[in-house]
C-alpha cells in the first residue's frame, strides 16, 4: 500500500502558506476599514479549496466570483454573483489482492496513476447577514482525467507460479456536467471567511481504455457514463477566501 504521508505533508504546507498570505492581505485591508461583508464596496472574491486532501488527493481548486451588482440594503443583503472555479488534482492508488486456497495463492499488485484538471462557469444568488453570507445557484463544467496503470497478476501452486499475467493500461475520459449548488461562509474578519459548498451534479463520462499486454497486441474499448449526484462526494468545496 503507498503510505500518504506525504501528499499530507504537502496538503499542510500548501493550506498553511495560503492561510498567512490570506490572514496578511486580511489584516492590511482590515487595517483600512472596518465595515461588515454586506456594507462592503469590494465585490470581487478569490479562494482556494482544499477538498481533494479529504480525497488523498494532490490538488487545489480556485474560486473566483465576482457580484454583478452591488448588494442591497435590506435586513439580508442580496445581490447576483457570477463565477469561475478551475482546479487540477493527482493521485496514486496501490492496490495488493491475495487469495489464498489450500494449495494455491493468487495475487494481484497494480499501480494506477491519475491526473485530472477541471473548469465550471456558473452564477449564483447571495444572501449575506454580519458575518454569514449563504448562497445558491448553477453552473457548467468540463473535466479531463488520464489514468495510466501497471498491473501484475501471478497463480501460484504448491509453491510454483504456473501461471502470471502483466499489463500497462490506459484511461482517458471527458468529463462535461450541469450542476446546482449551495453554500455558506463565515466571515473571521471582515475580508477574511471560511466557507463548505455542497452539490448535485448531472455528468456524461465518455472514456476511452487502451490495455496493454506484455508480449501481447494492444486492445481499446470506449464507453459512457451518466452519473447524478456525484458518486456521493462531500463536500463539494471546502476553502479560505479573501474579497476585495
Amino acid at each position: 500500500m503507498i503510505s500518504t504521508f506525504q501528499n499530507w505533508k504537502r496538503a499542510a504546507n500548501s493550506a498553511v502558506f495560503s492561510a498567512i498570505l490570506l490572514f496578511i492581505s486580511a489584516n492590511f485591508v482590515h487595517a483600512q476599514t472596518s465595515t461588515e461583508p454586506n456594507q462592503s464596496p469590494f465585490r470581487h472574491e478569490i479562494g482556494v479549496d482544499f477538498n481533494y486532501f479529504l480525497e488523498n488527493k494532490s490538488g487545489l481548486n480556485f474560486i473566483f466570483k465576482y457580484q454583478i451588482a452591488p448588494p442591497t440594503t435590506e435586513k439580508w443583503a442580496k445581490t447576483w454573483a457570477v463565477r469561475l472555479v478551475p482546479g487540477f488534482f493527482k493521485q496514486k492508488i496501490g492496490v495488493d489482492i491475495s487469495t489464498p486456497k489450500v494449495d494455491s495463492l493468487q495475487t494481484y499488485v497494480s499501480m494506477i496513476d491519475k491526473k485530472a484538471w477541471k473548469i465550471s462557469i456558473g452564477a449564483e444568488r447571495q444572501f449575506t447577514r454580519n458575518r454569514f453570507r449563504f448562497w445558491l445557484g448553477g453552473n457548467f463544467g468540463f473535466a479531463r482525467t488520464e489514468s495510466k496503470s501497471d498491473s501484475h497478476r501471478k497463480l501460484i501452486f504448491n509453491g510454483m507460479t504456473v501461471n502470471e499475467y502483466k499489463s500497462t493500461g490506459e484511461i482517458k475520459s471527458n468529463t462535461p456536467s450541469v450542476a446546482v449548488f449551495s453554500g455558506c461562509q463565515f466571515f473571521i474578519l471582515p475580508r477574511l471567511s471560511i466557507g463548505i459548498e455542497l452539490d448535485l451534479p448531472l455528468e456524461w463520462e465518455f472514456s476511452k481504455t487502451t490495455v496493454v499486454p506484455e508480449g501481447g497486441l494492444p486492445f481499446s474499448d470506449s464507453g459512457r457514463v451518466i452519473d447524478f449526484g456525484g458518486n456521493g462526494k462531500f463536500p463539494n468545496l471546502l476553502f479560505i477566501s479573501f474579497i476585495f
